[in-house]
């Protein structure tokens, strides 16, 4: 097993062992200042009996975002770090960095599409969302590494998102435009969840795998898809949608794009 995987297992205990609760109090409120967590929206920090738990907290209170179905929103708390057209096989990993995205995504994507790229750092919210109705015919794991998605990381190593573990959704929309999800790990991320397909296994010894589905799976856009265990990224790539410029902080439930088929054209 590969060295960054066996340091994330061993982070992964002790973020899974519940503690006495005083002393448990005290690592949380620890992570919590480290990294200005605010959890204005969650429970509070006596709550959490593992550090894990605090990781994978959920939302106590709802979010409001745009329910049209021609509006794409944000699927997570996090920094966007690079936003662009996908073409020639290639997107871009971090500014002056690109990497083969038929290598990420296990096939060749023919077609020009537009991507975007969210960056969960430890103070973030860990749980991510349909960005829109999601009709998943494919779900892919790829076992790989787990190197850190940080900016400066990822500026200075070539291929990090397609190297590393990663599980991607295939799908479309309500008006039949492609979209790929992409939950890709990072060190000290144990597990990528799924709710979906529990059959998905992450940091595991287990090979690559594949799962279709004869009838495509709906998830609703705003639903909760699953969580990574510590920050890490997610990768979109969407078909015919304008996204909105510089986006830089966001989210999950603002506006991040428009879809513009010839549905929405003759309105």
């Amino acid at each position: 097993m590969r060295l960054r995987n066996i340091c994330s297992n061993i982070f992964g205990y002790f973020a899974c062992f519940p503690f006495p609760f005083f002393f448990q109090k005290i690592i949380n409120k620890i992570y919590v200042n480290m990294f200005s967590v605010d959890l204005s929206e969650h429970e509070p920090i006596h709550y959490y009996p593992t550090l894990n738990a605090l990781f994978t907290r959920s939302l106590v209170k709802r979010r409001d975002y745009n329910k049209a179905h021609n509006v794409l929103i944000a699927p997570c708390d996090s920094k966007v770090i690079a936003q662009g057209i996908a073409s020639n096989d290639r997107a871009m990993q971090i500014k002056g960095k690109t990497y083969q995205v038929s290598k990420l995504l296990g096939e060749k994507i023919e077609k020009k599409m537009n991507f975007i790229n969210f960056y969960l750092s430890p103070q973030d919210y860990h749980r991510f969302h349909a960005p829109t109705d999601l009709y998943m015919h494919s779900i892919r794991y790829f076992s790989g590494y787990l190197y850190s998605v940080r900016e400066s990381v990822l500026q200075s190593t070539d291929n990090i998102f397609a190297h590393n573990e990663r599980v991607v959704i295939k799908a479309f929309d309500n008006y039949g435009n492609s979209i790929f999800f992409v939950a890709v790990g990072a060190m000290n991320v144990g597990k990528i969840i799924i709710y979906k397909e529990p059959k998905i296994h992450t940091n595991s010894k287990k090979p690559d795998i594949i799962y279709q589905y004869k009838e495509p799976i709906l998830i609703k856009k705003g639903e909760e898809m699953g969580y990574f265990k510590m920050g890490s990224s997610i990768i979109l790539f969407v078909d015919n949608c304008l996204i909105h410029e510089n986006i830089n902080k966001i989210r999950f439930g603002e506006d991040i794009g428009t879809f513009y088929t010839k549905e929405l054209n003759d309105e």
